[in-house]
């Protein structure tokens, strides 16, 4: 069983193997090819264009040679000083044009023949220059039977330079014949080198072919077998899912009726016990007013410590209560739009007695622009109450900083609320826990700091709930920053 699923598994890879070196080596022998076709191609071409501007510049060279002897011999048979002008305009004309035709034929790859038939022509037409411009100057003093003679030699020059021209015409045409020839024969070896190429890559393919497929059959019982034996374990496999799955539903009811258990439990029982403490606060508030009546500061004192401790049971009643709604899907969030700062301002006052018990130092900074914010203005205030609380009680002889500003965070405006400490600080590994209910980064039965888990992890569902989130920054030994964000208007959620 074991051989044959290792050839299972191995199979796939001979064949995948197989049919890419098959592929490499076509791509290989097509791109050598392609290669050099296309780069005898491009040679041709090169030759073909080379040699067709080559004549076009003699062509248009000899035509201004032509043009030029025409302008003197125009010139002999005017009498109108102005119009013998313009020609010798339109002779020295043909002449710059000629001269530049010809520097571009120069810079052209010309072989040395043609360099050699080119620096013969120039000296022949800087001659014919000379000549052409004596003649011009016999015109223009009126010396028309000496001009008639010396056109003579003139027309001998012409001729000569005609005669150049013609020669490296038949000059580039050999040039260009040979080249062509050689190119053709570079045409033919590739050719036979790339039908070698290809003969070879494709017998290399046919024996790759021939190993894979004879692999392929030789393992092809195994493979067979194996699927056999599969089947039979996946049969297995599928009543061992079945019967784990129904194992796993039924833990999961039981843990769901559990959750729902614990969760009437806490509402219950919060509910239960919230009746006698309200019963404990409010004679504890009516004995106090008796005791500072009459005098009595020992008793008074006690009052306010059982008054206290009261109230603070009360409040983590509360949170087991809202912990346990949440859980339930039984706690409703009231968005309302209200006037964010006096809320603020009204935490503050509460927290302000707090700080002073710690001898914490707190700053406050608002951003005016920010009036009003749609969201739960109960659940809103106990979540600044819960953050700030924290701060206090892990920051001693400190500073606490609370800055309400505005942040834009995709194109949507946020409220944001920054609380800052220069408490304990904690571990990143720790930070995790933070936000998990009855949980704490120090658990143990001697922990320094007290606390049910709960405040944190209550505040972050009301965030959520709210369309918002907590976010934490912090650093072991150097404070920490709870950031608030909350949708700021009902456009944002």
């Amino acid at each position: 069983m074991s051989q044959s699923v290792t050839t299972i598994h191995k199979q796939p890879y001979w064949v995948l193997s197989g049919f890419i070196a098959i592929l490499v080596i076509m791509l290989t022998a097509t791109s050598i090819s392609l290669t050099s076709l296309s780069g005898i191609n491009q040679r041709l071409e090169h030759l073909v264009k080379k040699h067709n501007v080559k004549l076009q510049y003699m062509e248009t060279m000899r035509g201004l040679i032509r043009e030029r002897m025409l302008n003197v011999l125009v010139a002999l048979n005017l009498d109108d000083s102005f119009k013998i002008e313009e020609e010798w305009e339109e002779f020295s004309e043909r002449a710059r044009e000629f001269i530049l035709t010809r520097e571009k034929l120069y810079k052209l790859d010309v072989t040395p023949e043609e360099k050699e038939r080119i620096e013969i022509q120039r000296r022949v037409l800087a001659q014919g220059q000379t000549v052409m411009s004596q003649v011009f100057d016999l015109i223009r003093e009126n010396n028309y039977p000496q001009a008639k003679n010396d056109i003579v030699n003139a027309l001998k020059v012409n001729d000569a330079i005609i005669e150049e021209l013609t020669l490296m015409i038949k000059v580039g045409h050999d040039v260009s014949k040979k080249e062509l020839s050689q190119a053709a024969d570079n045409y033919l070896e590739t050719r036979r080198n790339v039908f070698i190429l290809d003969v070879i890559a494709v017998l290399v393919c046919l024996l790759i072919a021939v190993v894979v497929f004879r692999n392929l059959r030789v393992n092809q019982q195994n493979i067979t077998n194996a699927v056999g034996a599969l089947k039979q374990a996946n049969e297995k496999l599928e009543a061992r899912v079945l019967e784990r799955t129904q194992d796993l539903l039924a833990l999961r009811d039981e843990a769901v009726n559990a959750n729902k258990a614990k969760s009437r439990f806490l509402a219950n029982m919060s509910h239960e016990l919230r009746t006698p403490l309200n019963a404990i606060i409010g004679y504890s508030d009516i004995l106090i007013e008796d005791a500072e009546d009459k005098n009595m500061v020992e008793e008074c004192e006690d009052l306010h410590k059982i008054l206290a401790a009261g109230k603070h049971l009360l409040d983590l009643i509360d949170d087991i209560l809202d912990i346990s709604r949440i859980e339930t899907g039984n706690l409703d969030i009231e968005l309302e739009t209200f006037s964010f700062k006096p809320l603020v301002l009204e935490v503050i006052d509460v927290m302000h007695p707090l700080f002073d018990q710690r001898n914490n130092h707190f700053s406050f900074e608002y951003d005016e622009s920010i009036t009003n914010i749609y969201a739960d203005p109960r659940r809103t205030r106990q979540i600044l109450f819960n953050l700030l609380s924290n701060a206090n009680k892990f920051t001693e002889h400190g500073q606490i900083t609370l800055n309400v500003k505005q942040q834009l965070i995709e194109d949507k405006t946020w409220l944001r609320c920054e609380i800052q400490d220069t408490g304990i600080g904690i571990g990143q590994e720790d930070q995790n826990k933070l936000f998990q209910a009855f949980m704490q980064v120090d658990a143990s039965a001697t922990r320094k700091y007290g606390g049910t888990g709960l405040g944190l992890a209550i505040s972050l569902r009301f965030c959520q709930m709210m369309g918002g989130t907590i976010e934490l920054q912090s650093e072991l030994g150097k404070g920490s920053c709870v950031a608030i964000l909350l949708p700021l208007n009902i456009e944002n959620k």
